[in-house]
């Protein structure tokens, strides 16, 4: 006779404690009752089974901490695990950088004891996260901890560990590594060191498999290398201000990788004038099919970077080109580009990212914000980095830090956590890649030429001019356009390979090229007829700064009472594609969006009265054009809109 088990939620919640510097969320669990002992139970056992016929449950009381002082979420640490909030430790040691030093935490957490539970801490961040102590020469909060162990432990397992790292930090110093143990240009740039006299084999002369393999073996050497915390969006998001130009360096390697992709697609298509549509239809074909067998790869960031460039301005307009190429190609280009639709919040590219691995998903915290389970991937995957940025940045755009009497807002802190698991996670599995290195490929990779936005679009020109028309040209879909992803963020040019420069992650767009002047913009068109270089006009309504509601289409939709947004300011101080994203409600003023938008572009000094709001509009209709919709501008009083609308395009 089988069970009868009543459908119930195992978790409820139940309300909220507060004490003293920190607030608690009360959840009650329902969990299974342990058997009780033979000859004291009261309820009769089937005479066939011998077991009683029904299921206890007992009801377990769990706190989690939603916020608290600094003092109470270290302290929060030793007793966390025995309250049931079994990922705070995990979850804290993840994410404390964004509101506090390596240096504070240790000044509390020292001096609470030397009982087993501040040792267990100890040892799972000396050993999940030994990159937090990378403080070259001195490491002083190193030593500092192995002062403390020698003191109150100094036989234990954690000593022993925190020896280990001291001695392997001090060996990586002395060959020039850092925190990660990989120069960020290391993969890109090695192939410089050889012999000058060595010929230089042409890019394309490997085959699909080789292209594939060798991207795929670049990228997993730097995605593994990437510091999850360099992710945060309190941290990526400042990474624009002079002092900080050398901030998240293992983010800044993997855009630089992207970019270099994205310049040798375009190059390799557009660099020999002398080529023949057939010849150079060949060549679209075959990026199409090494973006193909990247995705078989699951090397999703190169995939990205090859259809941003076969979709760039420059590659997308040759007409007659495309009309080459063959049809059943020109399909697989569709459905590939399709994996990175915009539509509902990426939903594609996030499904397929998570799918064909494990039954048990180590990433489902990052759907739904929660912890994950700790498990491995069998599947090894490099994921498109951007689209964790741009959720992270999300994240930290709308939820604020602090919560009422100025208590840390650790469900924050959470629900970010959860997406730095998975890349973690993601990060394991790229072991799983059994892939050997080609010196030739890197040389080819390292010594393939550069062109600028402005370059690739003029030649693109004399290929075909604009006044070519061909009905066959490929019909595609919105599919790699510049939504949150990449407005969030500046984009950033692109460098020669082998070279370093700050910028920024084209997340959501393709790469961008320098252009004569140095400045950049998005190579990835907004959809328009091909062959048209400049798109349909697109209308700006200007919003006076009187105490007005913001417009409907960019503040309450449907059920939701807030939004974020993105703000571009208008050709003002140099920022030229800069995009930045704030949150506003249904009740705010267009003066308090105009003031909200200025401090994220650190123009504080500057008065609201001197700027207006520009609403972008497409065909007329904010309600039409989704995409548009989500963008206000703000402009100099006194500037033209309709440079502001061209500049919007990101057209050269």
């Amino acid at each position: 006779m089988a069970k009868a088990e009543i459908a119930m939620t195992p978790l409820q919640q139940w309300g909220e404690e507060a004490e003293d510097g920190a607030i608690y969320s009360i959840i009650l669990e329902r969990v299974k009752a342990k058997p009780a002992a033979r000859g004291t139970s009261s309820l009769k056992k089937h005479p066939e089974t011998s077991e009683c016929p029904f299921v206890q449950y007992r009801t377990c009381k769990r706190r989690t901490l939603r916020a608290a002082t600094l003092p109470q979420l270290v302290k929060w640490l030793l007793t966390a695990n025995k309250e049931g909030d079994l990922n705070y430790t995990s979850s804290f040691l993840a994410t404390y950088q964004a509101f506090a030093t390596l240096m504070q935490v240790l000044e509390l957490l020292l001096p609470l004891g030397s009982d087993k539970a501040v040792l267990l801490v100890l040892e799972q961040w000396l050993r999940q996260h030994p990159q937090d102590f990378w403080e070259p020469p001195e490491y002083p909060n190193l030593h500092k901890i192995l002062c403390f162990l020698h003191q109150t432990a100094p036989s234990s397992p954690v000593c022993a560990l925190a020896k280990g790292l001291l001695q392997a930090h001090k060996e990586k110093e002395a060959y020039g590594g850092n925190s990660s143990g990989m120069r960020p240009s290391q993969v890109i740039t090695e192939a410089a060191e050889t012999d000058d006299c060595e010929e230089i084999p042409a890019l394309m002369s490997f085959s699909v498999d080789e292209v594939a393999e060798q991207l795929t073996l670049m990228d997993a050497h730097l995605f593994r290398a990437v510091l999850p915390f360099h992710c945060l969006g309190c941290i990526w998001s400042q990474r624009d201000k002079k002092k900080n130009q050398h901030m998240a360096p293992s983010v800044r390697a993997t855009v630089t990788q992207f970019n270099a992709v994205t310049s040798c697609v375009i190059t390799s298509v557009l660099g020999d004038l002398a080529m023949r549509i057939p010849q150079r239809a060949y060549l679209l074909e075959k990026w199409i099919e090494i973006a193909g067998q990247c995705r078989a790869l699951r090397n999703f960031s190169s995939l990205y970077a090859i259809l941003s460039a076969l979709q760039s301005n420059s590659i997308y307009r040759l007409k007659r080109t495309w009309a080459a190429v063959n049809k059943d190609t020109r399909s697989s280009f569709r459905k590939l580009s399709q994996l990175f639709s915009e539509d509902h919040n990426h939903l594609n590219c996030r499904e397929i990212l998570l799918q064909e691995g494990d039954t048990q998903d180590p990433c489902d915290g990052w759907r739904n914000h929660q912890t994950p389970v700790r498990t491995s991937l069998k599947t090894p995957t490099i994921p498109y980095l951007g689209t964790f940025l741009t959720d992270l940045i999300m994240l930290d755009t709308a939820l604020p830090d602090f919560v009422e009497d100025q208590l840390i807002n650790f469900e924050k802190r959470r629900k970010e956590a959860a997406i730095l698991f998975c890349i973690c996670h993601l990060q394991q599995s790229c072991q799983g890649y059994n892939l050997c290195q080609n010196p030739s490929f890197h040389l080819a990779f390292h010594h393939q030429q550069q062109l600028s936005e402005d370059q690739s679009y003029d030649i693109s020109c004399m290929i075909e001019p604009p006044a070519d028309s061909c009905p066959n040209s490929p019909k595609l879909h919105r599919s790699l356009t510049k939504r949150f992803s990449s407005l969030l963020l500046s984009s950033e040019p692109a460098t020669p390979s082998g070279s370093e420069k700050t910028g920024t992650m084209p997340l959501g767009s393709s790469s961008s090229l320098n252009s004569e002047d140095g400045s950049s913009v998005p190579s990835s068109p907004t959809w328009v007829s091909p062959g048209v270089k400049d798109p349909p006009v697109t209308q700006w309504k200007t919003c006076p700064l009187h105490e007005q509601p913001v417009p409907p289409s960019i503040s309450k939709q449907g059920e939701s009472e807030s939004r974020v947004v993105r703000v571009h300011m208008n050709n003002i101080c140099g920022n030229g594609n800069l995009y930045r994203s704030i949150l506003i409600t249904s009740q705010d003023k267009t003066t308090a969006v105009v003031q909200r938008a200025l401090q994220k572009h650190k123009l504080e000094e500057d008065s609201p009265c001197n700027y207006q709001l520009l609403q972008l509009l497409g065909d007329g209709q904010g309600k039409n054009s989704r995409i548009l919709e989500e963008i206000i501008v703000l402009a100099a009083i006194g500037q033209q809109n309709s440079g502001a609308a061209h500049d919007w395009q990101g057209q050269p």
